[in-house]
């Protein structure tokens, strides 16, 4: 009964409001490409920029995407070819759209296939594995401008309807789609009303996962006879859904709308709200686009200093264990050296003569000297002892490997790059924001 109340008083109040501001469509495609730029330039593009200290950074999207769900014949199709002023999609009562099919803008009119489709939405070829075909989806270019179409994807889809066969997994299908989507648009009209249990089971999990992206529109409602015919089939379908658990929330509405619109019917027709909740998703993403831009550069700062922070680090354990090598190294030859000249002398003295030969006699009777003068017993345990420390210590001084350092011109790059992202592209993200939302404030 609450409910019912909410939603009668919903439709008097909102066919009264007042029409939101209108979004500059060409001043936003101007900021989205302006800032698509300072992620794609190829020499300092945030991408580029963000490869150099091993990131991976994606540009923003350019559109929002409205999902449009619903049994068949319920006006998804009739909607988009209203909303863009062109006739794209196949309209009538039995089932016209068979796959999941983007309409999109674009310089020319043209419809790609599946594999065409996800060379222009790369994003979407991991649905292509939950749908378990790459014929699930299609696209629709149209040219249009009107309303903010440049800056909307519409996702039509087919009408989802119990014990029927589909080429491809249409629930999976659909959900993928829904939580990849913006805004989700479900149809109910009239005579189906979209009250199949697969259908309802699949709007359940869609609300539940994000309820503040669901909008539940009745649609052809000047078909619905007279005002009291309506109501009731409002009412039926408001109990239908709140028996769902999960669609049985506070604040549950549903719009009315019918295309093409008629000034002259009685009934309330919401088609402006729809409008406006579409406005709303595409200035949220126009914000989110220029939030990212600055989150991602803080972040490309961050990850610069800390890329130089653990390169200096490793420069200094890398000094550190060099010395350290140096000085054990040389530790652990004292011994094998003194063994080695001793031998040589001891072996070679014969073929010199002269001075050499004497010096030569002279090193090998101060290394005897030094070895007779240990205590007898533990001269050979003495010799042992050396050959294991010096052993031990030339493995000691090697059991690091230094770690590898940057090249002087590779820091002086990164310093560099810290410096573009600080000095331009900042101060062009602040003013690409001011200039787009000064422009907002002033419509």
């Amino acid at each position: 009964f609450f409910l019912f109340v909410f939603l009668s008083l919903s439709l008097r109040d909102r066919a009264n409001c007042c029409p939101m501001e209108h979004i500059d469509v060409q001043s936003a495609e101007r900021v989205i490409a302006e800032v698509a730029a300072l992620y794609t330039d190829p020499e300092n593009g945030l991408i580029r920029l963000a490869e150099h200290v091993g990131k991976e950074l994606f540009p923003p999207r350019e559109k929002i995407t409205v999902l449009l769900i619903g049994n068949h014949s319920a006006g998804k199709s009739t909607f988009v070819n209203w909303y863009i002023g062109e006739h794209v999609q196949r309209v009538g009562v039995g089932m016209e759209t068979s796959k999941a099919t983007l309409v999109t803008s674009g310089p020319k009119r043209e419809t790609l296939s599946g594999p065409a489709t996800l060379s222009l939405f790369p994003h979407f070829k991991s649905l292509v594995g939950r749908a378990g075909s790459d014929s699930c989806i299609t696209t629709e270019v149209s040219p249009s401008k009107l309303r903010q179409f440049p800056l909307v994807t519409f996702v039509d889809t087919p009408g989802v309807v119990d014990n029927m066969q589909y080429n491809f997994n249409i629930d999976e299908t659909l959900l993928w789609l829904g939580n990849v989507a913006d805004l989700i648009f479900v149809f109910f009209d009239p005579i189906g009303q979209a009250l199949d249990n697969r259908n309802l089971d699949i709007i359940e999990k869609l609300y539940a996962a994000s309820p503040s992206k669901v909008r539940f529109l009745f649609s052809k409602a000047d078909t619905a006879g007279t005002d009291r015919e309506r109501q009731k089939v409002l009412t039926q379908l408001t109990q239908s859904l709140c028996k769902r658990p999960k669609l049985n929330s506070f604040g549950f509405e549903v719009l009315t709308i019918f295309v093409p619109p008629d000034e002259d019917s009685p009934c309330v027709n919401q088609l402006q709200e729809v409008c406006e909740y579409i406005e709303q998703a595409v200035t949220m993403n126009m914000q989110t686009t220029l939030n990212s831009l600055r989150t991602n550069c803080e972040t490309l700062l961050a990850d610069i200093d800390d890329y130089l922070l653990r390169d200096r680090n490793n420069c200094i354990l890398r000094n550190k264990i060099v010395k350290r090598r140096f000085v054990l190294g040389l530790s652990s030859t004292v011994f094998p050296v003194l063994l080695l000249v001793y031998l040589f002398c001891f072996l070679f003295k014969g073929f010199f003569g002269g001075t050499l030969q004497r010096n030569m006699r002279l090193v090998q009777e101060s290394i005897r000297g030094i070895y007779f003068s240990l205590p007898g017993d533990f001269r050979n345990y003495v010799v042992i002892f050396l050959a294991l420390w010096s052993a031990a210590l030339f493995l000691y001084a090697y059991r690091r490997t230094p770690p590898v350092v940057l090249k002087r011109e590779t820091v002086e790059k990164l310093q560099r790059d810290r410096a573009f992202v600080r000095e331009v592209l900042l101060p062009k993200r602040d003013q690409v924001y001011q200039k787009f939302f000064n422009k907002r404030a002033e419509v």
